[in-house]
């Protein structure tokens, strides 16, 4: 598989377990620590994902080379104002480029294992850049050792994930069971034998304590 895919199929599997409730056997937190990307680090004009190769216009906007350029390729006014843009109007922007680089290198592995958000988008960014060209700078590396770094430990956490999902879709399977025991030996009346049927009710309550599954959740299970 491509990195893309397999970063997506990694990001896919720890979602399963954040859109559990937290009665898992292994809670994963889904703490958010508030990482906000400044927006002027950001296409603003063409999808909002970091800026890997800033150019900026004699408007002082500034965009993605790539997507201007092939913005220009069917219109020549600036994506920002509409105004006139002859093409040679594009200059690179060396200084956001550092700064970007600069703020990127200010992320933990912390940052990134717990904002799903940013990983992706740390992610698009290597994906621009070229990790070739990231491994010859020395000072670049650190944004992707910081990356592979948060690799590894989403690679643990979606084990544990995968873990905990089997664990509990165990225990909502004998949770079901027990129901469906119970909806054949509650007590009632026995009007033929002039009694009243014995029950196994207690052992079925008793499971659903230690389960502590809601019904809802055992729908979405089913």
């Amino acid at each position: 598989k491509s990195s893309r895919a397999q970063i997506a199929t990694l990001l896919e599997r720890i979602r399963k377990v954040r859109n559990h409730e937290q009665t898992l056997a292994q809670k994963i937190s889904d703490v958010e620590l508030g990482v906000q990307v400044p927006e002027n680090y950001t296409d603003q004009y063409f999808g909002g994902d970091i800026l890997y190769d800033p150019v900026v216009t004699t408007f002082g906007h500034s965009y993605e080379r790539a997507h201007l350029n092939k913005w220009l390729e069917t219109k020549s006014q600036d994506p920002a104002t509409n105004e006139p843009m002859p093409f040679h109007d594009i200059i690179p922007n060396i200084g956001l480029r550092e700064d970007i680089e600069r703020w990127l290198l200010t992320l933990t592995k912390e940052d990134l294992q717990h904002d799903l958000s940013l990983f992706e988008r740390v992610h698009s960014w290597i994906c621009g850049v070229g990790e070739r060209h990231l491994l010859k700078d020395s000072r670049l590396r650190g944004i992707l050792d910081t990356f592979n770094t948060t690799v590894k430990l989403l690679q643990r956490e979606a084990r544990q994930t995968q873990t905990a999902i089997r664990s509990k879709n165990k225990k909502v399977s004998l949770f079901k069971k027990a129901l469906r025991k119970q909806s054949t030996i509650l007590p009632h009346d026995c009007n033929d034998c002039g009694g009243t049927l014995s029950s196994s009710k207690d052992d079925v309550f008793k499971l659903s304590t230690e389960s502590s599954f809601t019904a809802a959740e055992i729908s979405t299970e089913a």
